[in-house]
């Protein structure tokens, strides 16, 4: 689908089609929460935080991998452009903002993530490990650069501002 075709679509679809990603991206987040849990009560919050970190940024190298040999596959270098061109998670379900900083620069953010949503009402342990998905995946994209964030929700923000920068 175009994105034109996208942006034509009827409201009720739209909000149909962003509910079905919310509800899908929740149990997604329920068994996050249930496996947190239980690695806790299992091994001790050490042991836990230790495996659980392993384990997403495992998960994230496989998807920043799967970016990657798609943008190589149609012979782009890997900038954060071809980055961004690959279709990597539902184009509905999450919300977009704007932040300009001090220099009066604007990025993009997201300023609602289901995830993140779930996490907070269940007061998932070890929710921000989770987040550790984002600089493992532009890591498997690109090795020689690294992502972090400079805003976070969970950490208080308003919104999750994500920068990339070259490793030293």
């Amino acid at each position: 689908m175009t994105e034109n075709q996208k942006n034509s679509l009827p409201p009720e679809v739209e909000a149909a089609w962003t509910q079905d990603v919310r509800l899908a991206v929740r149990r997604m987040a329920l068994l996050y929460h249930a496996m947190t849990t239980n690695l806790i009560r299992i091994l001790g919050e050490e042991e836990a935080k230790r495996l659980t970190d392993q384990i997403v940024w495992d998960y994230g190298t496989l998807c920043g991998q799967a970016v990657r040999d798609a943008v190589l596959a149609q012979g782009k270098p890997l900038t954060y452009e071809n980055f961004r061109s690959i279709p990597d998670l539902p184009s509905k379900g999450w919300e977009h903002g704007t932040y300009v900083d001090e220099n009066r620069i604007a990025h993009g953010t997201v300023s609602y993530c289901p995830v993140a949503d779930v996490f907070a009402q269940y007061q998932t342990p070890l929710a921000r490990s989770y987040c550790l998905v984002d600089p493992s995946k532009y890591e498997g994209y690109d090795p020689e650069h690294t992502m972090r964030h400079a805003k976070h929700v969970m950490d208080g923000d308003g919104f999750c501002w994500i920068v990339v920068e070259k490793k030293n």
